[in-house]
């Protein structure tokens, strides 16, 4: 891919809210779907688009243990996290979601999860894949997008492409206003009950700091979008 297309992938732009996309969420833990797009999803929904979510572990390492965690604990926090998944994914208009049983923390250990994402969108044929970007903080935020390339590796069929962003800020090339969906977005939150209130105040924080780039919002959602055929160029992997 020439230079001057690959800087042309990254002008910014406003996203659009289509009423007939057709989406796929890969989540790492139960409550990435809701910090890192919930905004953008309820606005999708609103409009009767197709949401679903693919939750890659159950979240069973995200609390205050005994060092180290008991199966036990591990067990009944994982089924605890279900369930505030369950409740998010109410708030958010979620058409289907699926816990691909992943072990938390562990995902980089796990490259063949991919199999069960890429199931997935052949039996549905999304139009649109969302994940976390590919330099996340979180080790398990990275093994997720690097499970969602090896999809696309496979995968014979378009998908538009969005980063999105929950432990580290990304190059983002498209936002969402979601001053119409804060409050959604904030419920949904607040619906991962054993994640405390901090992932709250950090989504407030977020919101307003990524309505910079738009005149005309409060809160705001970004992404780094791109179609598979051009993330495929820009890695090399295809001509």
């Amino acid at each position: 891919m020439a230079v001057g297309q690959r800087l042309s992938l990254f002008k910014p732009r406003l996203l659009e809210i289509q009423p007939t996309r057709s989406m796929l969420v890969v989540a790492p833990h139960p409550d990435d779907e809701s910090f890192g797009c919930g905004g953008t999803l309820c606005l999708h929904t609103q409009q009767k688009a197709r949401v679903d979510v693919a939750f890659l572990t159950q979240g069973e390492m995200g609390g205050s243990f005994s060092n180290p965690p008991t199966d036990f604990e591990k067990q009944r926090l994982a089924q605890k996290r279900r369930q505030e998944a369950s409740d998010a994914c109410k708030i958010l208009g979620v058409n289907q979601y699926t816990f691909l049983n992943g072990r938390d923390s562990l995902l980089s250990e796990q490259p063949d999860i991919y199999k069960e994402v890429l199931k997935i969108l052949e039996n549905h044929r999304y139009d649109t894949l969302l994940c976390p970007w590919p330099a996340d903080a979180h080790p398990d935020h990275r093994a997720a997008s690097q499970a969602c390339f090896r999809v696309l590796g496979e995968y014979s069929e378009k998908l538009d492409i969005w980063f999105y962003e929950v432990r580290s800020p990304l190059p983002a090339n498209c936002f969402c206003d979601i001053t119409a969906a804060i409050g959604l977005k904030i419920k949904a939150l607040r619906a991962h009950v054993s994640q405390g209130t901090e992932l709250c105040e950090h989504a407030w924080c977020l919101g307003r700091y990524r309505a910079v780039q738009l005149s005309s919002a409060n809160y705001a959602e970004a992404f780094l979008q791109i179609s598979s055929s051009d993330f495929l160029r820009l890695l090399g992997l295809v001509q």
